[in-house]
């Protein structure tokens, strides 16, 4: 039986974070075997949402069935197949503005309990929809990939790409949103106890504020921290490769697509012990607890002061994230599309 396949398009206009990569890449590899319905790009933020609600339902045909793949979407569609990211706005509301942690407080059981099929990123949100009432028969893992363009650029392009930034030769990487949960201060605090005594590092924060989250005060930040802001994707992989280490710090991942972008691009990580973030790297990271500012402290100074363990974790996560691949994500998804579908 012929199945139609239409995608939840709200992700085309927003900025892209991991969400949207997720989201981007899957439909990039489905091919022609979905297409997408798209809001106006007018159509953000509550605007975004009352186009999911109340245009997209009308729009989709009436034997189609919709693949909403960034973490909402309409809950007056049953016939429909939802990829979750995480629950953070469940978990920790105190990390967002108040409407919208009540929006997604509200929406997401009702959405996930009633669809036909969701999607989680890694075990871990897995576990945590299974405690939010979804049955189990209904949950499927399709963890995220890489892209090929990841991966380590010749020294003449990521040089080029650190002068352009002004950046220092060497520095110690973290992406994502400036948000709470990426746990900014407690890496900060950790990197003002050893940056004299590694003169010339310096941390690269890359990445934007969102209106989304509560702020982040970027005064606190010592020394030696330099903010990018967001960046071209052409860019990002050349930032990547050209890092000394990578850092993701984060108190709560669904999964830690980036510290694998990373990995991808041969930089060596320390990670947090939280979440999805195990899954994603598995023993190709230090591993730590990010409540622990000592912990964090010390992991950063091993990696930099050791050159012949930032050798042997950039071969290992090499390898590892070519394990990981968006054409394999999009074949889970497609296999349990024609599984709900029909």
């Amino acid at each position: 039986m012929k199945m139609d396949l239409y995608v939840n398009g709200r992700f085309l206009h927003r900025p892209v974070t991991g969400v949207e990569r997720y989201a981007g890449e899957v439909f990039r590899a489905l091919g022609d075997r979905a297409q997408a319905i798209v809001p106006p790009a007018s159509a953000r933020g509550l605007l975004g949402h009352l186009w999911e609600q109340v245009v997209l339902p009308r729009r989709l045909p009436g034997d189609g069935l919709l693949w909403s793949p960034a973490n909402s979407g309409p809950v007056g569609v049953k016939h429909q197949v939802v990829t979750v990211h995480d629950l953070a706005p469940l978990d920790h509301p105190e990390w967002y503005r108040p409407m919208f942690s009540w929006w997604y407080r509200w929406l997401l059981p009702r959405l996930v309990r009633q669809v036909r099929a969701v999607i989680a990123v890694s075990e871990f949100t897995r576990r945590r929809l299974l405690a939010l009432g979804v049955p189990e028969e209904r949950l499927f893992v399709a963890q995220p990939g890489v892209s090929p363009r990841f991966h380590p650029a010749a020294v003449k392009a990521r040089t080029a790409a650190r002068r352009r930034y002004g950046l220092p030769d060497r520095y110690a990487l973290t992406v994502g949103t400036l948000e709470p949960r990426k746990n900014l201060e407690r890496l900060w605090q950790a990197w003002e106890r050893i940056s004299e005594s590694l003169p010339g590092i310096g941390l690269v924060c890359l990445g934007r504020r969102s209106p989304l989250f509560r702020g982040v005060d970027l005064s606190a930040a010592p020394r030696g921290v330099h903010f990018l802001g967001q960046v071209t994707d052409e860019d990002l992989p050349l930032l990547y490769s050209g890092a000394e280490i990578y850092v993701l710090a984060s108190l709560y991942e669904g999964f830690g697509l980036t510290a694998l972008e990373a990995m991808a691009c041969g930089v060596p990580c320390l990670a947090s012990r939280v979440g999805g973030v195990p899954e994603a790297v598995g023993e190709a990271a230090i591993l730590v607890d990010p409540l622990d500012t000592g912990a964090i402290e010390a992991g950063l100074r091993g990696l930099l002061e050791d050159r012949s363990i930032r050798a042997s974790l950039s071969v290992r996560g090499l390898e590892r994230a070519r394990a990981f691949r968006w054409e394999d994500t999009a074949e889970k998804l497609w296999e349990v599309c024609q599984r709900v579908g029909a």
